[in-house]
């Protein structure tokens, strides 16, 4: 199968993974960056994000498009208990800084009628 648009045809962890590893060559960690530990990423601004990140680094268009990926590669987030930097923040165990390679590891989670409520959503 010939990929006409590798990085458009690319999984979501992935452009997820490349979004977030440009975005800090381009500057704009004070929009969307991973946390110092590189276990997870953390959306600063979710405005600026939507306006400036989603369609150019992403190929999505609207922010709960965003959210349901997130949640169909079982992302979770960061409660805000610690009440540190990172509260808030996304992660997944194979989503690592450094780690493009465990990306290939995630799966998506098919959902058939179920009452578990998601971790992420859009506030």
């Amino acid at each position: 199968q010939q990929m006409e648009a590798p990085f458009k045809k690319r999984l979501f962890p992935l452009r997820l993974y490349l979004a977030l590893e440009q975005t800090k060559r381009d500057g704009l960690e004070d929009i969307v960056k991973w946390m110092p530990h590189g276990r997870a990423f953390k959306i600063e601004d979710k405005d600026k994000f939507t306006e400036r990140i989603l369609e150019p680094y992403l190929q999505m268009k609207e922010y709960p498009t965003f959210v349901r990926q997130l949640n169909i590669y079982n992302f979770r987030r960061l409660s805000k208990i610690s009440g540190d930097d990172s509260s808030g923040a996304c992660y997944h165990e194979y989503f690592l800084r450094g780690r493009p390679e465990l990306v290939g590891r995630m799966e998506r989670v098919v959902n058939k009628g179920t009452t578990v409520r998601p971790a992420i959503g859009s506030r």
